[in-house]
C-alpha cells in the first residue's frame, strides 16, 4: 500500500530537468542577470535572503512563506491583466490579532511542507483554537475538552512533529 502511495505521489510531482536549469543559468549569465542557485529548499534560501535584508519579499505559490515571516508574498501573477495577489505578513497577523508565534502555530496546524494538518478540522476552527488556547501545546492539552463539543473528533496526525516545524521556520 505504501509503495502504491509513493508511486502515485511521484507521478504527480514535477521536477525541473537539469538541462533546463543550466539553459536558464546560461541565459542569465549572458544577460548579466544575478541569480542564486543552491541545492536547497527554495523557501529556506528565500528566508535567508530576507533575514539578511537582501530581498524585500518573495514570489511564491507556497504559503509556507508566511510562517517563515516573509513580509511580502506575491502570488498569482497574471501578465494578461496585470493583476497579482500580494500578502503582507504584518497586515495578516494584525488583522487576525495573532503574535508571530501564534501565526506560525496556526500555519503548522493547517499543514505545511514539513507536517500534515490536524485531522477533522478546518483552518478557521484551528484559528479559533489558537486564539483560545494560545498555541499547539494548549490545543493538545485541551483536546478532550475540545472534542466534547465537536461532532467530528479532532485528531492529531501520526508523527505530528510540530516542534521540528517551528524550528525549521525559525532557522
Amino acid at each position: 500500500i505504501i509503495t502504491n502511495d509513493i508511486e502515485k505521489h511521484n507521478s504527480k510531482s514535477k521536477g525541473v530537468k537539469k538541462q533546463y536549469i543550466d539553459t536558464l543559468k546560461n541565459l542569465f549569465n549572458h544577460l548579466n542577470i544575478s541569480y542564486i542557485h543552491l541545492d536547497k529548499e527554495a523557501d529556506c534560501v528565500c528566508k535567508l535572503l530576507l533575514d539578511y535584508n537582501i530581498i524585500d519579499g518573495c514570489i511564491s505559490d507556497d504559503m509556507d512563506m508566511i510562517p517563515y515571516k516573509c513580509q511580502k508574498i506575491i502570488q498569482n501573477i497574471n501578465f494578461s491583466n496585470d493583476n497579482i495577489v500580494e500578502y503582507d505578513y504584518n497586515k495578516i497577523i494584525n488583522a487576525l490579532e495573532l503574535n508571530e508565534d501564534q501565526m506560525t502555530d496556526l500555519c503548522i496546524c493547517c499543514g505545511t511542507d514539513f507536517n500534515n494538518k490536524l485531522i477533522n478540522i478546518k483552518c478557521n476552527e484551528i484559528y479559533e483554537l489558537i486564539k483560545k488556547y494560545n498555541n499547539i501545546e494548549g490545543i493538545i492539552d485541551n483536546i478532550e475538552k475540545i472534542n466534547d463539543n465537536r461532532s467530528k473528533i479532532l485528531r492529531i496526525p501520526y508523527q505530528f512533529e510540530y516542534q521540528n516545524s517551528r524550528f525549521l521556520f525559525l532557522v
